[in-house]
């Protein structure tokens, strides 16, 4: 007979026995150095499934802090290895009692002989289940970076600088420096440990590297440390809320700080501190009834400049716009937290500053779709409506200045994102099972600022941010991930497009290591690994580069319809348009003979032509643009991208063309094709006699003759 799987609380109640063993203490340490230290070479290659993550080591310091604690002996070597296995048994035995009930509702389902749409209906109505969002919201990644948390808590609470340091004792910038020191010092401590010898040893500089006195923070005043103190720790055996389930209220969380006698402050969960720094100072100004709505406006108005800011280095400032008003003659109908433009495509940033509340975090469906309404489905409406007003083109925009934006004379598309000042867990999952939509209605990419910052470092180019963004978009339903993360690093190595075989692809977590080994030597928080390549994107190469680039010169102003093309394309049949180009060219070299080829892409709504002329043409663009006419109506093709060059181009191409008009039926195009596309006719498109000296008409500078008349 099969033992009955035990439920929450009982795992609970025996983590909390464990936790409550004498020198425990050293456990802890022991466990936060395994698991949170690692080389960031290795990131990648780390199976963090094997690992507790910050969450799981916060729930246990937690449970551990219900008791004073004793540091006076150490359990012996044997004894740390018994309690080390029993505790990654618990939280395997913890993270299974999440995820069974809903591995078993899927299997009864699938069991079951039920019609496909009944099937898909109750499938939706188990993931939208709150008790189902337990599990994603507790395992999933920490939401951001530590530095990331204290260099946005300084422009988070600049406004509230001097509240802060009145009312709380301490500056942000203090308490970031405060947890910046802290981490290096634990940092270089966890060296002393890799080298020590005996268990005893291991022991004792474990603790110390999770622990710090008052001479260790000595640029800050007695006054300010003691109110790092006041704000930031607990006292063992006197805490006021310990995890009694998972998501609920745990005091380390937001005062990671444990008081061990008089002097030592062990802090095993560095990270916490740096979230809390982030988090805590808002809910201290709503403590104070005169200046808590004063705190609201400028949490508000923190996300937008968060969001200006990031999107700035991406789009350039000129193109970026804070709080623009959508007016109906003088009247504000509508406003955009930050917009940005680039090309014939804009982002529409609606921004929010929601965390998830403790009973969503426990699995209250209520306040789940609550929370999830309040940070997302409410930004999505307003998005959408300043969407429909930039393509709709029937409203005026200003600045925050007052001043008028002049948009592009066709804007194609706009990309709505939903920003979050906060981490919200499991934001994609949620995403997928709550948003509610029209049809025919795009979804949003929802993010946390965290999120916008790792992607803006990463697409630095305005229309691969663009891209990503419209992939997201296109793709919502088609990829899945339990974060932002995977999707990204999937992308920059692979790029996000659909394979035909497949109709669902799930991206591991275990994607997201490739940032997670990258991206903190990007922002000079790590050294810098030939491993970290391993994140480069693999659809690329230099020539492709070049070409992409050579596109952006295109006079047209759909030209980022030709980029999104190349994007779609890149990879192996990128290098395959890159050959026919080269093998092209060196054709026209070696016979002196115009040269080109032609190649549909997909389903063969696209294409690509390219036209090598041994000698200088007068009017090479004009004879590109004939062609592409050409080409896009033999092939009965939506969109055609066109280059040009000579035999005598330093690079393969000097001139591009791009047409995306849906493909009809048009006699005089037909008649185009047919004279444009082939040699020996002697008349031009619409009937006209050529005389066989005359310059051709397909604007080549040569006689007609010698370029699309009768050979002689």
């Amino acid at each position: 007979m099969s033992q009955r799987p035990r439920s929450e609380p009982e795992i609970l109640l025996s983590l909390e026995r464990l936790a409550h063993q004498p020198g425990f203490v050293y456990v802890l340490a022991l466990v936060a150095i395994q698991d949170l230290f690692f080389v960031a070479e290795a990131a990648a290659e780390i199976n963090w499934a094997a690992r507790l993550s910050f969450q799981e080591l916060t729930v246990l310091a937690g449970l551990m802090a219900k008791n004073p604690i004793e540091v006076s002996i150490a359990p012996s070597e044997q004894a740390c290895s018994d309690r080390i296995a029993e505790l990654y048994a618990l939280f395997s035995e913890l993270h299974e009692a999440h995820t069974l009930p809903m591995v078993d509702a899927l299997g009864s389902q699938m069991e079951s002989r039920r019609g496909a749409r009944e099937v898909d209906e109750q499938t939706e109505s188990i993931f939208a289940d709150g008790r189902a969002m337990v599990e994603p919201i507790f395992y999933s990644g920490s939401g951001g970076y530590d530095f990331q948390y204290l260099d946005f808590a300084i422009t988070k609470y600049e406004q509230d600088a001097d509240w802060m340091v009145t009312n709380a004792g301490i500056s942000v910038v203090s308490l970031a420096r405060v947890a910046r020191e802290l981490k290096q010092s634990a940092t270089f401590n966890v060296q002393a440990y890799r080298k020590a010898i005996s268990h005893a040893d291991k022991c004792r500089t474990a603790l110390a590297t999770f622990s710090f006195v008052r001479g260790d923070l000595a640029f800050l005043t007695d006054h300010e440390f003691a109110s790092l103190i006041r704000l930031f720790s607990i006292t063992p055996g006197n805490v006021e809320y310990a995890p009694s389930a998972v998501g609920a209220s745990n005091d380390v969380e937001f005062k990671p700080i444990l008081l061990l006698g008089a002097d030592i402050c062990f802090i095993p969960i560095i990270f916490n501190l740096a979230k809390s720094i982030y988090e805590s100072p808002y809910y201290w100004m709503g403590g104070d009834r005169l200046y808590r709505n004063r705190a609201f406006r400028h949490r508000g108005e923190a996300a937008e400049v968060i969001a200006a800011r990031l999107l700035a280095p991406v789009f350039g400032e000129q193109n970026v716009y804070q709080n623009v008003l959508v007016k109906d003659g003088r009247r504000t109908v509508r406003d955009i937290d930050v917009l940005a433009i680039a090309g014939n495509r804009a982002v529409v940033v609606q921004a929010k500053s929601k965390r998830l509340t403790e009973l969503a975090k426990t699995g209250n469906d209520e306040r789940v779709r609550s929370d999830f309404s309040k940070a997302i489905q409410e930004a999505y409406g307003q998005g959408l409506l300043c969407r429909d007003a930039l393509l709709a083109r029937e409203n005026s925009f200003t600045d925050n200045s007052g001043q008028a934006i002049q948009l592009p004379e066709d804007i194609e598309d706009a990309y709505v994102i939903c920003l979050n000042l906060d981490s919200l867990p499991a934001l994609t999952h949620m995403l997928e099972t709550f948003l509610v939509k029209e049809l025919e209605d795009p979804f949003p990419v929802a993010l946390s600022v965290f999120d916008l910052d790792v992607i803006a470092t990463y697409l630095t180019d305005p229309f691969e941010f663009l891209y990503y963004l419209r992939q997201r978009v296109k793709l919502t339903t088609h990829f899945h991930a339990a974060s932002e993360m995977p999707l990204l690093a999937y992308h920059l190595n692979r790029k996000l497009y659909a394979h035909q075989d497949f109709t669902y692809e799930m991206i591991p977590e275990d994607w997201a290591q490739l940032i997670d080994a990258n991206f903190p030597a990007v922002r000079g928080q790590a050294p810098s690994t030939p491993a970290m390549t391993r994140l480069h994107a693999q659809w690329k190469n230099h020539d492709f580069d070049r070409l992409v680039d050579l596109v952006k010169t295109a006079p047209n102003p759909r030209f980022t319809d030709a980029l999104f093309m190349l994007y779609d394309i890149a990879g192996e049949t990128a290098d395959t348009l890159m050959q026919n180009m080269q093998e092209a060219q060196a054709r026209c070299v070696r016979n002196r003979q115009p040269s080109d080829f032609s190649i549909l892409f997909g389903d063969g709504s696209r294409g690509a032509s390219y036209v090598c002329l041994p000698s200088a043409a007068p009017s090479l663009r004009n004879r590109l643009e004939v062609h592409v006419a050409a080409r896009k109506y033999k092939s009965r093709a939506d969109e055609w991208l066109g280059l040009a060059g000579l035999a005598t181009s330093p690079w393969l191409a000097d001139v591009v063309a791009f047409t995306s008009e849906p493909w009809v039926s048009n006699s005089e195009l037909e008649e185009v094709s047919q004279l444009a596309l082939r040699r020996g006719v002697s008349r031009a498109p619409g009937g006209k006699k050529m005389g066989r000296n005359a310059r051709c008409y397909c604007g080549s500078g040569k006689k007609f003759k010698k370029c699309h008349g009768d050979p002689a």
